[in-house]
């Protein structure tokens, strides 16, 4: 089940023209998703890995499955992330009100990875810290109004981030790929 993130950051850029802009900056993202599964006692689990030229097996354990058993219990999938947006901004419509849009490409670096995945008998799920990549690349568009006010510009509006890479690296069979939903509200001060 998806839940709540959040996402702050700051953008520089330069105006091209008057509806024109391009723009990088830093962001700071939380991502997460729950996943619904039963305490069980500790068992062994194995995870199967998919390379070119031969199938690998990590052995671990695991105290949660899928299919229901005792207590219920709901695991956190959460994802600290670090980027740096590269994107265009365009406003068609640039006065007291502004409407816009935006997007850029974000290389990301992730850490402080807590992610479960399922097992190759799709029973349980365990940790796979391990198989996590720690660099991929997000991209995001957004729509925005805006409210100009001297040098100031409040924008608001929804915006759609998508992870390119799948989550867990490419000998995982399993492909996971991120998207997140939001809304988006921005404070722009002009430097000149």
């Amino acid at each position: 089940r998806p839940a709540t993130g959040y996402e702050v950051g700051f953008t520089l850029g330069y105006n091209i023209n008057n509806k024109f802009a391009i723009r990088s900056g830093l962001q700071f993202n939380m991502r997460q998703y729950n996943i619904n599964a039963y305490v069980h006692s500790t068992e062994p689990a194995s995870i199967a890995l998919v390379n070119r030229d031969a199938n690998n097996i990590i052995n671990t354990v695991s105290a949660f499955r899928n299919n229901p058993g005792s207590d219920p219990v709901v695991l956190k999938n959460r994802y600290y992330e670090i980027s740096m947006p590269i994107g265009v901004d365009w406003r068609p419509v640039n006065n007291k009100i502004s409407w816009g849009i935006a997007a850029a490409i974000q290389p990301t670096y992730s850490f402080d990875k807590e992610p479960f995945i399922i097992t190759s008998n799709y029973k349980n799920y365990a940790d796979g810290s391990v198989l996590m990549r720690n660099w991929n690349v997000n991209a995001n568009v957004e729509t925005y109004i805006g409210y100009n006010a001297g040098k100031y510009r409040w924008q608001l509006g929804p915006q759609v981030r998508y992870q390119a890479l799948p989550t867990m690296s490419s000998s995982y069979p399993i492909k996971e790929y991120l998207i997140d939903y939001g809304i988006k509200l921005s404070l722009i001060k002009s430097l000149r």
